[in-house]
């Protein structure tokens, strides 16, 4: 007959007991086990010590800011658009009243919005793969026609370029057309006259006559403009030397409207600050 032997209680807790009190604790690796970094779904960042909701969180916000940026980028070319009928119907002179009356805009203001308009007229969806600065050097009037084309050509393919990408094209084919622009003239008064100044960066820019006689006598106010220019263009490679080529790549980075405007203002500098300098 088998019997079954029931393990007295108090003998299996004395077991327990002395089996603990054996046991080496100082060998056993108590350091929690370190889980993975949390990272944002959408960007990939390091999110470690928030929770899977805070991460959520942030996510969540990104999606709505996406969303609302590209409704911004949106809006600039329908502000534009409407801007467009209204000076039609009002005039230059009175829509710049209209602007400050209702919006306290300048007229610099508008025009930015007024370009994408323009620019973006045959491909309106482009214009919202751009953030707003880069939208308005893509339509600035400063912009070469062809690089522009092609800029939101691409934009309208889906294969919109970058855009760092975008301003560095851009600020390279307004050097490149500025050149363009001056070399012809300056091959014209090299005919003329004979005269020439030797730049770092240019080709010879013709100085300015010592009298005038002969065919600049006779010059058409289109004739005299360019000889100015070509005047203006040389006397800033003497005074620059080396750092014209500085002058050109800044002056691709601005209005040129702003610059006429700001040199209008500035005053000669005292002889003291020129010998300084």
């Amino acid at each position: 007959m088998n019997t079954t032997t029931i393990p007295n209680p108090n003998h299996v807790s004395e077991i327990e007991e002395l089996e603990l009190a054996e046991l080496d604790l100082g060998e056993l690796n108590l350091t929690a086990i370190e889980q993975p970094a949390a990272r944002s779904a959408m960007s990939n960042i390091d999110c470690t010590g928030l929770s899977s909701a805070q991460v959520a969180t942030i996510d969540k916000a990104a999606a709505t800011i996406r969303q609302h940026d590209r409704s911004a980028r949106e809006a600039i070319l329908a502000i534009g658009k409407e801007l467009l009928i209204v000076k039609d119907l009002l005039g230059h002179g009175r829509f710049g009243e209209w602007l400050k009356a209702e919006f306290d805009w300048s007229e610099k203001t508008a025009q930015n919005y007024m370009s994408v308009a323009r620019a973006f007229a045959s491909a309106p969806a482009a214009a919202a793969q751009f953030p707003a600065n880069v939208a308005y050097k893509i339509a600035a009037k400063s912009t070469p026609a062809p690089v522009r084309a092609a800029i939101i050509a691409e934009a309208a393919s889906g294969k919109a370029p970058a855009p760092a990408e975008v301003v560095k094209r851009i600020e390279a084919a307004t050097v490149k057309a500025g050149l363009a622009a001056v070399k012809p003239a300056v091959a014209a008064k090299q005919e003329d006259t004979g005269n020439v100044v030797s730049g770092p960066t240019l080709t010879p820019v013709v100085a300015a006559p010592v009298a005038a006689s002969g065919k600049a006598a006779q010059a058409k106010p289109a004739d005299k403009k360019q000889e100015a220019i070509s005047r203006m263009v040389a006397m800033l490679q003497r005074q620059l030397g080396d750092e014209f080529a500085d002058f050109q790549r800044m002056m691709a980075k601005v209005d040129p409207a702003d610059f006429t405007d700001a040199v209008n203002k500035a005053k000669p500098l005292p002889a003291a600050v020129k010998e300084a300098a």
